[in-house]
């Protein structure tokens, strides 16, 4: 579809969301593709930006609420748009730190593309330790979700914390941190016999790797 039809069913259509249309969180804007940037429409306004601009749409469509939040129903092509600019520039994850939830949802986002089941993002506040909740093969995890600048390594007492979810909360095999940082000197050593069975800590080249593989052995 042309930019012009994309304004015209913006205009005639507004209410009717179209799923392969990257809408804005705030507004009645969207976003399209323009050559190796994105172009934001808004009423007759049209503004060129970068790729972080996807930051400010909806990365995952969230469907019925449950007791430790809502279930990921879908995707949106904002989440694959914005694993496409990352996979190409990793240093785009350093616009997290000012945008946590939308890390939380782009995490999430990718265990649903991974084929997990019943995921579950956890409300923005009260969100009892984890952020996403997922199951597969038998296996239930919690996924602590960590957007934190390069300078700023996740710490023990952070995984200290991670690794109590496993008591309290009944039915869970791994506890797991994702960060877009890295994780303190010693971790890897002191925790290293929790893991990978009880503990993953996925730190920014290991997120990059997750990102890759999804899609070529789920």
């Amino acid at each position: 579809m042309t930019r012009q039809g994309y304004r015209r069913r913006f205009v005639d259509r507004i209410e009717d969301r179209n799923p392969d249309v990257m809408y804005m969180k705030i507004g009645n804007g969207y976003v399209i593709p323009c050559d190796d940037r994105y172009a934001v429409v808004d009423n007759r306004l049209t503004v060129v930006r970068d790729a972080d601009i996807l930051l400010h749409t909806w990365i995952v469509t969230l469907g019925q609420r449950v007791d430790r939040g809502h279930i990921v129903a879908t995707t949106t092509p904002s989440w694959r748009a914005l694993r496409k600019e990352i996979l190409k520039n990793p240093s785009l994850m350093e616009r997290f730190p000012t945008w946590h939830r939308e890390f939380e949802e782009f995490v999430a986002g990718g265990y649903f593309e991974s084929h997990w089941s019943d995921v579950v993002l956890s409300p923005r506040a009260g969100d009892g330790g984890f952020d996403i909740a997922a199951r597969k093969a038998g296996l239930q995890i919690l996924d602590e979700a960590k957007a934190y600048k390069p300078s700023y390594p996740v710490d023990h007492p952070k995984v200290r914390a991670a690794l109590g979810l496993l008591i309290e909360h009944k039915g869970i095999h791994q506890v797991r941190v994702t960060t877009t940082s890295s994780f303190a000197p010693r971790i890897l050593p002191d925790f290293n016999h929790l893991i990978p069975d009880m503990l993953v800590l996925r730190d920014r080249e290991q997120l990059v790797l997750w990102l890759r593989s999804i899609g070529r052995n789920g």
